[in-house]
């Protein structure tokens, strides 16, 4: 089975903390400073969590349903499925105040990544049984 790189799941990890973290501060400072604090560091910690999860998530998800016709999409769309519903219940525990403002872009792009990631080991895949 194709993987996605070690490399590749930290740097995408470390961008995803300073990224959601920062827009997750910048959106929920205007309650209070504190607010804004909390809701970064937790936004920015799901998120690091959340990308190295998502990378082992859609290649479970690619090999369970490897021969679906929209592996793709079928992989990418419960992934990130999974991963929203853990957001939205960690943000209402923590009181963040705009919690759809907040998660609204990080899953957009989540979904995008998981999109391009599970292309990735589509196209590993194919060249790893061409070469065989």
């Amino acid at each position: 089975m194709v993987k996605a790189t070690r490399f590749y799941k930290i740097i995408s990890a470390i961008l995803a903390f300073v990224l959601w973290g920062s827009w997750a501060y910048y959106i929920n400072s205007e309650a209070s400073h504190n607010v804004g604090i909390i809701s970064g560091v937790i936004q920015g910690s799901a998120s690091f969590l959340i990308t190295l999860i998502m990378v082992l998530m859609v290649e479970y998800f690619y090999r369970l349903f490897m021969d679906a016709q929209f592996i793709i999409i079928i992989s990418s769309a419960i992934t990130v499925s999974i991963t929203t519903m853990f957001l939205v219940t960690v943000h209402y525990l923590v009181g963040t105040p705009h919690i759809l403002f907040t998660i609204s872009p990080a899953v957009t792009v989540a979904l995008l990544f998981c999109l391009f990631t599970a292309y990735n080991i589509k196209q590993k895949s194919i060249r790893n049984n061409y070469e065989q």
